[in-house]
């Protein structure tokens, strides 16, 4: 779930962004009431009682909880009534994320904290938000007793044995057409490209889509695009290329039509039939992103000519642009940030020794000047498509999701991901 547009946000008519104790002040105000997706927490809980609450809202269409709230009975409705403090120091919503590891299975991914203080004070109101579960049911117990707790309104019960059977078959329904999806959105990626070169593509999609999400407008391509190429370069380490996004920013203002999203190319000409040099993008109007890179342009050939090399900085500037745009796609309204990702090489037949890894050679005093093919890069030639699920809802996620998507490329390289993202040394 996206925790800058979540129930609450709903409840109080609110904008997406991050709430503020104003927003804690006007849900006294109003007296917003407790639902299947709203529900108020006096103190903060024990862990087994948080692990049962976590997995419930899971279970069902995800929800808010928020603790240092008291309620009162009104009309049979529990509504928010009173503050109560509680502490909000990082050591004490960590040890409750970290007790839900060996409390709930499989963990939940799509779990964010959000401090509320009070006049910017140590103590005030945490919120916590569950996302809606693609891997649900999400049992609490040990190995040999568990249950299947589940929000029902605004209270919470434990599933049936029929019920149990029928949420494990979603889950598995709905991981079978998720694939199927992404390799659909692949096929017509390449359905634009010359596939006389090799790509690098992702395309990637909402683990659950949103149908009421209002379709992007022409006049909020820049904006969004402006967003990706920001979220892209922040996730660099400063050094050498952060983002290839520059490559269609250019036509961010004139993006062409196409089925349910708008596409951008590098040099993209007025012949209907032009196909992209260097870079093909596109926004679909559900949240869903695809992009392409066009290998030729950073490849480096050997000397025999027959085999192309990809460069490493190549990868992670790909990973970093993939990650990019889809946490610009999600702050733009998604229902969640949880995307799960397609990434392959597209390698052409007529490459027939396949491709190598190529990378500045490091030694103790940094990098050499020299780029020459990676020690122990073995050629690839057919990669096999990686997934990955990715949660943008806060950077860290992100940097870890886009550091993943490259270590998972280049593995099948024989190369381990040495440098390029922030954290990492210069």
């Amino acid at each position: 779930m996206n925790p800058t547009l979540t129930p609450l946000h709903l409840a109080l008519g609110a904008p997406a962004g991050l709430l503020t104790w104003e927003h804690i002040e006007q849900l006294f105000e109003i007296g917003v009431g407790e639902t299947a997706q709203l529900d108020w927490k006096r103190v903060l809980p024990e862990h087994d009682e948080f692990a049962k609450d976590v997995a419930a809202m899971a279970n069902a269409e995800g929800g808010v909880i928020l603790y240092g709230i008291a309620e009162q009975k009104r009309q049979g409705l529990a509504v928010a009534s009173k503050y109560f403090p509680v502490d909000l120091s990082e050591g004490r919503y960590s040890s409750m994320r970290n007790s839900l590891t060996s409390r709930v299975r499989p963990v939940v991914t799509d779990l964010h904290f959000h401090p509320i203080p009070k006049d910017g004070g140590s103590e005030g109101v945490l919120m916590v938000v569950i996302g809606r579960s693609a891997n649900a049911p999400h049992v609490v117990g040990n190995a040999t007793q568990f249950t299947a707790p589940v929000r029902a309104g605004a209270s919470t019960r434990y599933m049936a044995e029929y019920e149990l059977a029928q949420t494990y078959r979603r889950r598995f329904e709905n991981d079978t057409s998720l694939r199927a999806a992404l390799a659909d959105m692949e096929h017509q990626l390449l359905a634009g490209l010359d596939r006389s070169q090799p790509w690098i593509t992702t395309v990637a999609r909402l683990e659950f889509t949103s149908v009421s999400r209002a379709p992007i407008g022409r006049r909020d391509v820049a904006g969004l695009m402006h967003a990706a190429n920001a979220a892209a370069a922040d996730l660099g380490n400063g050094q050498r290329q952060s983002t290839y996004l520059d490559y269609v920013r250019e036509n961010d203002h004139s993006p062409r039509i196409g089925l349910r999203r708008w596409i951008l190319e590098s040099y993209f000409k007025a012949e209907p039939d032009a196909v992209p040099d260097r870079m093909r993008v596109e926004l679909h109007h559900d949240g869903s992103i695809a992009i392409a890179t066009n290998i030729r342009s950073h490849a480096m050939l050997s000397a025999d000519d027959e085999r192309r090399t990809v460069g490493e900085d190549f990868i992670n500037v790909h990973a970093r642009d993939s990650v990019g745009l889809i946490t610009a796609l999600a702050a733009a309204g998604a229902a969640s940030t949880t995307y799960v990702a397609r990434t392959n090489l597209q390698v052409p037949t007529h490459l027939d020794r396949g491709l190598q890894v190529w990378g500045p050679h490091i030694s103790q005093a940094g990098y050499e000047r020299d780029s020459l093919v990676l020690p122990g890069s073995r050629s690839v030639r057919e990669f096999v498509p990686t997934e990955l699920t990715i949660d943008v809802g806060d950077q860290h996620s992100a940097l870890d999701a886009a550091k993943q998507l490259a270590n998972d490329v280049l593995a099948q390289f024989s190369i381990s991901r040495r440098l390029g993202f922030a954290g990492d040394e210069p």
